[in-house]
């Protein structure tokens, strides 16, 4: 349930006024709306986790793109992005091509599978974006974004990630 100010009470039968006020937890209840969306327009409907439409984007999007490249963009141990790669090439969504520049290094591309899968996946996800944020006006929706691409913005600086983060 939510009160007034659109903030969770009682869920599970639970007080989480406590956590109300601590970014993470937003965060993560957010995330659980948008995972459960998501899951009912792309991942179930498309066989497309998150992360795969993520790699597919950004492989459609850019020229020359290296395993390392991606998991530097996404925060991914490289030997575990090399998993989520494989099951993308073992579906015939992305090939690897030697580099023409390095033999050693080999880029990632879209197949037209792929391509198609994307192309499709972008369809449902601009409905799917545009259902889950029609009870914000533009400007909220703007506001929305600039807020936690600014949050998003800490990672690539390093500020204030903690101890853990500065060993890996």
């Amino acid at each position: 349930m939510a009160n007034e100010r659109g903030q969770l009470v009682d869920l599970g039968g639970l007080n989480h006024g406590q956590m109300q006020s601590l970014l993470g937890y937003n965060l993560a209840q957010a995330s659980v709306t948008a995972s459960l969306v998501y899951e009912g327009h792309l991942g179930g409907p498309l066989d497309l986790r998150q992360v795969d439409f993520t790699i597919l984007t950004l492989i459609g999007s850019n020229t020359d793109v290296t395993l390392k490249n991606l998991a530097e963009a996404l925060g991914i141990a490289p030997s575990n992005l090399t998993v989520i790669v494989d099951r993308s090439v073992a579906r015939n969504l992305v090939v690897r091509e030697p580099s023409e520049d390095d033999r050693r290094s080999r880029h990632l591309r879209l197949t037209s599978s792929g391509r198609a899968l994307l192309e499709r996946a972008w369809e449902v996800a601009r409905h799917m974006e545009s259902a889950m944020l029609e009870h914000f006006s533009s400007a909220e929706r703007a506001m929305l974004f600039e807020l936690l691409g600014r949050v998003a913005l800490r990672r690539v600086s390093g500020e204030a990630l903690g101890p853990q983060a500065e060993r890996r």
